[in-house]
């Protein structure tokens, strides 16, 4: 089975943290992994590793595409990745534009847009949100927005920093059947 995630030998660390010494991980395509450990051992940080945050002098690679300048723009298309707090990360005024961010840039019909929005929306039933305000939502239905514009531009790989924590245990339940 071929790789989605390849980390070799990274050391990275800042403000004093050595967050990952020689560190490697290789996941292939179609499995779940789950990464654990307590709050502030970098968990967060190998995401933003993986998205390309931080440069970097080790090879990480998603998909066949190292992650490095010139691949970030090709890598953030093709990897959704959903953080703790969805606040961070709204840049819309509404539900339905914060979902439409995520793929307006991809040159994608209005047609394809319109279709890629409806099958989240309805696949994790917030049709009833979309003209609401992000900030406007509780902490459960923002992870929704999130996942949902994650979702929205069909990722390769998804990468969930506890996104699901807010979520109520009907949703969860749908939320990972949708992911499955």
């Amino acid at each position: 089975m071929e790789d989605a995630i390849i980390i070799s030998k990274l050391n990275f660390g800042f403000d004093g943290n050595n967050f990952f010494n020689n560190f490697n991980l290789n996941i292939k395509k179609g499995n779940w992994t789950t990464i654990i450990g307590p709050n502030g051992c970098g968990k967060t940080t190998l995401i933003k590793i993986l998205l390309g945050f931080y440069p970097l002098d080790t090879y990480v690679n998603i998909n066949k595409n190292a992650v490095c300048k010139d691949n970030y723009r090709n890598i953030r298309s093709k990897v959704g990745a959903v953080f703790e707090r969805p606040d961070d990360s709204f840049v819309a005024e509404t539900v339905l534009d914060e979902i439409a961010f995520s793929v307006e840039n991809m040159g994608l019909s209005k047609k394809e847009i319109r279709s890629r929005i409806n099958e989240v929306v309805s696949a994790l039933n917030i049709s009833d949100i979309l003209e609401c305000y992000p900030e406007s939502l509780s902490g459960g239905q923002k992870q929704l927005v999130a996942i949902a514009s994650a979702l929205v531009i069909k990722p390769k790989v998804l990468l969930l920093d506890e996104a699901m924590t807010m979520i109520d245990e009907k949703y969860k339940d749908k939320v990972v059947k949708l992911l499955k």
